[in-house]
């Protein structure tokens, strides 16, 4: 069979790469759309065998990178949501970490260490760590999974679960505001390559493992749970295997080891800020999981920390039982919202259920051949099982970090299930590409939302692109120099109570988090029953003063995910408090008013 030569191959994937920099950078969406385009075309030339497979470990690698910088290299500033959070606690820790503040976005060693060494040693500007070097440190974690892959499945295979792992829209739209997630996960993928791929001698894995543990759980207090959620489970599950290679009982001393490292460090530094969260939230879900009730939603995440919410999410009154508890992501999972959805929501679910469907019949599969896979990969492979079934069946689970981010941890090892139960659904690989993969993949890219002009982004429907949509659509904050620079002045004055969007707050939280977290409202206009007084201070950034709206979550969204409703000034009455406010501070569009 005929294949492309190598170095086309090599330079179709410099310029996936090159265009998804060169849309961030120019801020020109046409050429995503060409991008995303080769992207589609490449998956389908690996599918007809026409890609050496010398070159798929670079293929993912390029493709994963190319779309986290799609986003992550626009505009000058940060995008995300607690990204601006984490970047507060490197600002500080550039004169050193103090280690005494209690709250848990001052635990991540990436935030509090890494970056400023970065910073003070190899003079990297902060901004550039977050936008460059973290995603290229991220973009690692699909190449590592591809090897863990093909060990077992054989490099076709581990090619397409690794491409799903990756048009899966959460890595391309959640976790780009994530980096201590991300770093966490490298460590995750780190652990499993370890345990299912290399062949170093056991007085060798067994440290890397306990060191790559503690590392996974100081760069996320999320990921110490889940790392160590994977081994032990994973540990236990081993023991009913009788072909096990690695050693249950090295297994448990790294399980106990890194049980004892985390501990330690949660309890140690922000005055054991993360752990009082983590036992906290793990107490109440054993409890509920016994009890099998749902009141009561438990978070990771303090009230205090950086996240988007303006007030309580209410539940919906539609639902009945444990379905009234879960989140509007669950409840799509499960098809309650497909009547709810419009034509093109209805076609997306199509294709959602199809994955959800292949990995059901890829996971039969996997019970009927298991002889035929490692003990160790079927173990762990039961433990995320255990995650998703807790996410479908635990109301409020999925609402301690997202069910987007549980589905996306999930597929570290249940990717190549999709396959395979794509697989025995399609019946060839290019007819599951052709038909199930770049389809899904072009709704989840968000070419689909920005060619429908879709705009009602208040609920769940279809997945938008930050880059594709966010010139049209109020998505994400994409902050310009002046919002910068206006940011800067007030910050620099010591202002008083700030009035601010969602978007405007996130900037804010850079420079000033710990001085307005008490106080919520000074960084929030509200929603109902506006209160603007004398001598409070308004920002405007460019985008507001464009648009002539603020952004906020909404009120009865049910989850942290990016929904978004963006009312105009006259609906919030701002129009007329703005006409007799003084500006005192402006930078291009960008503006610091004082009420009168």
């Amino acid at each position: 069979m005929n294949r492309i030569r190598h170095s086309t191959e090599y330079g179709l994937l410099v310029v996936i790469l090159g265009l998804s920099i060169a849309s961030a950078r120019l801020q020109n969406t046409w050429l995503l759309y060409i991008m995303i385009g080769l992207i589609c075309a490449f998956a389908g030339l690996i599918a007809f065998d026409k890609v050496n497979k010398k070159v798929y470990p670079l293929a993912i690698f390029t493709i994963g990178l190319a779309l986290l910088y799609q986003t992550t290299l626009i505009g000058p500033g940060l995008v995300g949501a607690d990204i601006h959070g984490e970047y507060y606690f490197y600002f500080k820790a550039l004169n050193g970490w103090d280690t005494s503040i209690p709250v848990s976005y001052n635990t991540p060693i990436g935030t509090t260490l890494i970056a400023p060494f970065l910073t003070n040693v190899f003079h990297i500007p902060g901004y550039w760590i977050y936008k460059a070097i973290f995603p290229l440190l991220f973009a690692f974690v699909p190449l590592l999974l591809y090897f863990v892959f093909k060990k077992e499945f054989g490099p076709k295979t581990a090619f397409l679960a690794a491409l799903f792992f990756i048009i899966v829209p959460t890595w391309s739209m959640e976790m780009i505001g994530l980096p201590r997630q991300m770093l966490g996960e490298l460590m995750l993928a780190l652990c499993l390559f370890l345990i299912l791929v290399s062949k170093w001698r056991l007085k060798i894995r067994i440290p890397l493992l306990v060191a790559i543990g503690t590392l996974g759980a100081m760069f996320h207090y999320v990921m110490g749970p889940a790392i160590l959620f994977y081994l032990g489970l994973g540990c236990l599950f081993l023991v009913f295997f009788k072909r096990r290679v690695f050693p249950v009982k090295w297994l448990s001393l790294v399980v106990v080891l890194l049980l004892i490292s985390g501990v330690a460090y949660y309890g140690s530094v922000a005055q054991g800020k993360a752990l009082t969260a983590i036992t906290g939230v793990s107490s109440g879900y054993i409890t509920q999981a016994l009890s099998w009730t749902g009141e009561k939603e438990m978070e990771v995440e303090e009230k205090a920390e950086v996240d988007e919410k303006t007030e309580e999410a209410e539940k919906p009154e539609s639902a009945t039982g444990f379905l009234a508890s879960t989140s509007p992501l669950i409840r799509t999972a499960w098809g309650l919202d497909f009547m709810d959805a419009n034509t093109w929501g209805k076609a997306f679910r199509i294709f959602q259920y199809l994955t959800q469907l292949s990995i059901v019949a890829g996971f039969v599969y996997l019970i009927k051949e298991r002889k035929r896979y490692s003990a160790e990969y079927l173990s762990l492979c039961g433990a995320s099982t255990l995650l998703l079934g807790a996410c479908m069946f635990i109301p409020q689970f999925a609402a301690v970090i997202n069910a987007t981010r549980y589905y996306h941890i999930m597929l570290f090892l249940m990717a190549p299930v999709f396959v395979l139960g794509g697989l025995a659904i399609f019946r060839k690989p290019q007819v599951l590409v052709l038909c199930l993969l770049i389809p899904y993949f072009i709704f989840t890219s968000g070419i689909i939302f920005e060619v429908s002009r879709q705009e009602d982004i208040s609920g769940v429907n279809i997945p938008y692109s930050i880059p594709l949509s966010y010139q049209r659509i109020d998505i994400t904050e994409i902050p310009t120099a002046n919002d910068i620079a206006v940011r800067d002045w007030a910050v620099s004055q010591n202002l008083g109570h700030m009035l601010t969007d969602i978007h405007g707050r996130l900037l804010f939280i850079e420079k000033v988090f710990l001085d307005w977290e008490v106080e919520e409202p000074a960084l929030q206009l509200k929603l109902r029953n506006n209160t603007f007084k004398q001598g409070d201070y308004i920002f405007l950034s460019e985008r507001n003063n464009k648009t002539k709206t603020v952004t906020f979550k909404p009120a009865k969204s049910g989850t942290t995910s990016g929904m978004r409703i963006s009312p105009s000034f006259a609906e919030l009455g701002l129009d007329k408090v703005i006409e007799n406010s003084t500006v005192i501070y402006r930078q291009g569009d960008a503006v610091i008013l004082e009420i009168e």
